[in-house]
């Protein structure tokens, strides 16, 4: 529950008490954070696509592109993005997943974390960076095992008394039960799969849409009030990233993903860059409502999520940061099946 906590003081700062949904929507984001279905990386190898029709006119053009989606809402493409992406969407449909998962085996996921705590107490309010090495063992309804083992890393601003305190707190591994989400509200999804159905947008549907990513961002516009509770362009970034996360999403259906990524409003192409392991890949980025930078890194070889990062580019004063500040990243170490909960394959 810690590590639920933590979640719930970082999003809500100025809440007393979590509510039933919070806690719920916070132990959702830990059941599916990091998870992605790509085999650990292979050794990249030099691609030749073939694209033809109305995605070589996207691709070989430069800039922007307009479309108008369902609604009558206009969006914009981004070029770039849907060019350096496009090596990732073919790779994602023709490389297979990890998934289904057989029954009795359990999707093994090991990532390694840094995010952002607000602790307020009797010591002061305080925000710092704390390190969390994060193993999950996840059944294909969403049951499994959480494992955690999280530590003070970095003082942020507030109290430093408090932040001592934090350092002083005894530290060990703990392990959160992952229950199909029988302890959430009623009709709470159990993973990011049921919740993109939840919101009209299931497997099945990104898969019919996988060369039709102008369709499809229509319908993460459409949806995307179903799928949480930021605003609707913020919200469309946070389904592709979480889809591209998801280990029990189809190939097609991740394709589909990332061809739509070039559609959210704001997404930005940064081309090659190095994740916190050395791993080179393809970047992504886009700046929120709330002046935070998410930055995604996928091997264009494989598919695989190898990174995500937040930083504060223009936080809001009620947030006391100093713009420039990362406030999260999780780096995917290692993905497999398991034979049973507690045990890495």
């Amino acid at each position: 529950m810690a590590d639920v906590n933590r979640m719930i003081d970082a999003a809500y700062p100025d809440a007393a008490d979590p509510t039933e949904a919070q806690t719920a929507r916070a132990r959702h984001r830990l059941r599916n954070a990091a998870v992605d279905p790509r085999p650990r990386m292979r050794v990249p190898r030099i691609r030749t696509i073939a694209v033809t029709g109305a995605a070589a006119a996207l691709l070989g053009g430069a800039g922007l592109v307009r479309l108008v989606s369902p609604g009558d809402a206009t969006m914009t493409a981004n070029a770039a993005v849907a060019r350096a992406l496009e090596p990732a969407a073919v790779a994602a449909a023709g490389s297979g997943a990890i998934g289904p998962v057989p029954a009795g085996k359990f999707l093994y996921v090991h990532t390694r974390a840094m995010n952002m705590a607000t602790s307020v107490g009797g010591g002061g309010d305080v925000r710092y960076l704390f390190a969390d090495d994060r193993q999950v063992w996840l059944a294909p309804d969403g049951a499994g095992l959480l494992r955690t083992s999280s530590r003070p890393v970095r003082f942020v601003s507030g109290s430093r008394d408090a932040y001592r305190a934090a350092l002083a707190q005894p530290r060990g591994a703990e392990n959160v039960r992952l229950g199909a989400c029988g302890d959430c509200p009623e009709g709470t999804p159990s993973t990011t799969a049921a919740s993109f159905a939840a919101a009209g947008v299931g497997d099945d549907v990104l898969a019919a849409h996988a060369d039709d990513p102008e369709g499809l961002a229509g319908l993460l516009r459409v949806g995307a009030g179903k799928y949480g509770g930021q605003p609707t362009e913020d919200e469309m970034f946070t389904m592709v990233g979480d889809g591209l996360r998801e280990s029990l999403l189809s190939p097609a259906a991740r394709t589909a993903l990332f061809r739509v990524a070039a559609y959210v409003p704001g997404v930005e192409s940064l081309g090659t860059r190095t994740d916190s392991t050395g791993r080179r890949g393809v970047a992504i980025a886009r700046v929120d409502s709330k002046g935070l930078r998410t930055v995604l890194i996928f091997d264009p070889a494989t598919s695989q999520v190898l990174e995500e990062q937040s930083i504060a580019v223009d936080p809001p004063p009620d947030l006391d940061i100093p713009a420039g500040t990362v406030t999260g990243r999780s780096t995917l170490l290692r993905v497999g099946i398991a034979d049973a909960e507690g045990v890495r394959p």
